[in-house]
């Protein structure tokens, strides 16, 4: 083998040994962003819980709103529990934007504990969305309302 022929060849195996690293840094990165993005989503819903933990009337009225089929609020209370909510669907709407990214698995929209989809936009929530739609992104907007087969009042 000539001494071109071996340069080549060294070049070819250096070439090939750059591609498997870069590629294994790759994985690496993903595996890093994945766990941060769970991390992150992890942290969301405990400080969302924990502020029902933290205040009785909260927790509550909390209680009351997914509990109590056609409560009825002060407005105050709406006013709460609509500023409640939009900050759930902005922390929800985070991870479904990681889901799209391909960062988190689609299984995971269904850790915040609404249980079915379909049952997202049901019950005291029909309510109070056409005052919350309007807070949401329309992508997003659009998913909420196609995954729990919205029809409006």
């Amino acid at each position: 083998m000539s001494g071109k022929h071996l340069g080549e060849l060294v070049g070819l195996v250096g070439v090939i040994g750059s591609l498997v690293f870069v590629g294994l840094e790759v994985k690496q990165n993903t595996l890093a962003a994945r766990a941060a993005a769970y991390q992150d989503m992890g942290s969301m819903i405990s400080a969302t819980w924990m502020l029902g933990a933290e205040d009785p009337e909260l927790a509550a009225l909390t209680l009351r709103f997914f509990e109590e089929e056609d409560a009825e609020f002060t407005p105050i209370e709406e006013a709460r529990l609509v500023s409640q909510t939009v900050g759930a669907f902005r922390q929800y709407e985070t991870v479904w934007r990681q889901v799209q990214l391909g960062l988190l698995d689609p299984e995971v929209l269904g850790y915040f504990g609404w249980g079915n989809p379909e049952s997202i936009l049901s019950g005291n929530m029909k309510k109070l969305w056409p005052r919350i739609r309007q807070y949401m992104t329309p992508d997003f907007r659009a998913f909420l309302e196609s995954e729990s087969k919205w029809e409006g009042n």
